[in-house]
């Protein structure tokens, strides 16, 4: 039996996964701009739920400037592996340098590596009812900003 669960676990979806969006997830909005797949740029959203109980949605806030930094991020694979290395990167500072908690350390990754994308990244509560915009305010902090 304890085979079957081992087996089950790394065959599941979340066995070690981000608490946030991956790198992974962030290109693949770019790729389905590319496509020609996203109707409307300005109504677009992508979410995520972790199995650490964490939820988000990014939108594009500003087209221009979200083209530039995927082009500049996506590329080729040569420019999506140093997004990658980044990100992985702030995650460690924050996680094994500073000490914060894992999910503490991808949210403030992903908004560090996203600053000047033109992607808004909103964190929503366990209910899927209220979203506030993420933000990492002067003290290095991710805040959630009412945006109603």
């Amino acid at each position: 039996m304890d085979d079957l669960i081992d087996k089950k676990k790394r065959n599941s979806r979340y066995v070690d996964t981000f608490s946030t969006f991956s790198g992974q997830d962030v290109r693949v909005i770019y790729s389905i701009y590319q496509a020609g797949k996203m109707n409307d740029p300005n109504t677009f959203t992508a979410g995520v739920v972790t199995s650490q109980g964490t939820s988000y949605t990014m939108m594009i806030e500003d087209l221009n400037a979200f083209l530039g930094f995927s082009q500049a991020s996506f590329g080729n694979e040569d420019s999506f592996k140093a997004f990658e290395g980044s990100y992985n990167g702030l995650y460690k500072l924050y996680n094994e340098v500073f000490g914060k908690n894992e999910v503490i350390s991808r949210e403030l990754a992903l908004l560090k590596i996203l600053e000047g994308s033109g992607i808004k990244v909103f964190k929503g509560n366990s209910g899927f009812i209220n979203w506030n915009a993420a933000v990492i305010n002067q003290s290095n902090q991710v805040i959630n900003v009412n945006c109603n």
